[in-house]
């Protein structure tokens, strides 16, 4: 999406920008940028749409812009982005931004993995992210969001279907294929403990249709547990393996300079795939011939920790997983940055590094921005308060299932019989004591 720029310009850029791909992440608000460089600053940059009509930063999209700047920047220290919260759903949840010096062939990448929204976190529509060569301190919690964010959205191995970073080379056809594994795995694993014999039943609990006992808890556990290792083994092959060389090559120039990736051979994306398929096939084999022994209490027993291994995989081992990575990367990155590292930015090289206000970045005064952040927050509030009102009614519906579903409805017709038969029982009590 090429901006419209000055003529007989020196130097050209190319910005990339990734919007996160969970729900109302995109911005319909115009966006601001400005480039602050070793050499010299641009000029406050606005974003604008091409003349086709698309809508740039929607929801998991990466949106390319060609940036004409009147002189070189040199090598690039920061940049201030933010917007001016104008529209019907101005909140932005920006991952990255990649900028390419087109002539040098340099890129530097800024992550950012934050909302911008004057209702969310510190209220701020505009943040100021620095490039990796800056000796800029971060701390352990900045970090720690930051990798967590970036995690449950690719790193995950169910929600990464949907929200992964449309840059990332790890695949959705991939990444289904992975999930398929897990669950035919855990089918496997799960038969295997049904196969061995009953053992003494606690009493079950029944949700709505949903019947399950201690064992069936107790299944699905040692299942998510045996079926984790494998499935992560194919992932981590398929995330590390080499692509094409051309692929490969549009990586390394991804990769900033001392930070590339440890990266195995491109034949081991093949051992990936035949892992999957041809494990896949087996498990379903196997299981197939494990039903055929089975009556339909053992089945629906087998299909309940079924359930519950995914659920908990879902909910529990991949965010548990994803946390743990997480402290380890913000640990990783907060000691780094502690340590003296060459070469890192001199301040006094740079013209002037002081950011411009959000007022003068895309020029609004302070009274519209807070009656803009009064009626966003008040918004959010209602959302926030019939989302409540919506949840707690549904556990409420459950709450009352679990209580009143497995009860037998001739405790009603008994209660009913026994009032209607002692009807006149307050007749007696008033003779009683007239006597």
């Amino acid at each position: 999406m090429p901006l419209a720029s000055t003529e007989n310009t020196a130097c050209r850029y190319k910005a990339s920008f990734t919007t996160g791909a969970w729900r109302n992440s995109g911005t319909s608000a115009k966006v601001f940028m400005k480039l602050y460089g070793t050499e010299s600053n641009s000029e406050v940059i606005e974003l604008t749409r091409n003349n086709d009509g698309n809508k740039p930063f929607s929801r998991g999209n990466t949106d390319n812009f060609l940036l004409a700047v009147g002189r070189p920047l040199g090598s690039l220290v920061k940049l201030h982005v933010g917007h001016d919260s104008s529209g019907e759903d101005p909140s932005w949840f920006l991952n990255e931004i990649s900028i390419t010096d087109i002539e040098e062939n340099s890129r530097w990448k800024f992550p950012c993995y934050r909302w911008l929204a004057l209702e969310r976190e510190d209220g701020s529509t505009t943040v100021e992210l620095y490039a990796p060569n800056v000796n800029k301190r971060y701390g352990f919690k900045s970090e720690f969001n930051s990798a967590r964010i970036c995690g449950l959205a690719n790193d995950h191995m169910w929600f990464s279907v949907v929200t992964k970073d449309p840059q990332d080379f790890f695949t959705r056809v991939q990444r289904v294929t992975c999930c398929f594994f897990f669950f035919l795995w855990g089918m496997l694993s799960s038969a295997m403990f049904y196969n061995i014999g009953n053992a003494n039943e606690t009493p079950a609990i029944q949700v709505g249709p949903l019947k399950m006992t201690g064992r069936e808890l107790s299944v699905s556990i040692f299942t998510a547990i045996i079926t984790f290792p494998p499935s992560f083994l194919v992932v981590f092959i398929f995330r590390n393996s080499r692509r094409s060389v051309v692929a490969n090559d549009e990586f390394d120039f991804n990769v900033n300079e001392g930070s590339k990736r440890f990266r195995l051979r491109h034949f081991c994306i093949y051992i990936a795939w035949f892992v999957c398929i041809v494990g896949s096939l087996v498990a379903a084999l196997i299981v197939i011939f494990y039903s055929l022994t089975w009556g339909g209490e053992t089945s629906s027993r087998w299909l309940v920790s079924i359930f519950l291994t995914t659920t908990e995989d879902v909910f529990v081992s991949q965010p548990v997983k994803i946390v743990f990575i997480s402290v380890l990367l913000a640990l990783r990155l907060t000691s780094s940055r502690k340590e003296p590292v060459e070469q890192h930015y001199d301040s006094s090289e740079a013209p002037s590094l002081d950011s411009d206000s959000s007022q003068t970045l895309f020029n609004m005064s302070k009274e519209k921005i807070e009656s803009q952040r009064i009626y966003r927050v008040t918004e959010r509030k209602t959302n926030t308060f019939a989302r409540d009102m919506v949840f707690s009614c549904v556990f409420l519906i459950l709450l009352m299932i679990v209580c009143y579903g497995h009860k037998n409805e001739h405790r009603y017709r008994m209660a009913k019989a026994t009032n209607d038969g002692f009807s006149k029982l307050h007749k007696v009590r008033k003779a009683a004591t007239r006597t």
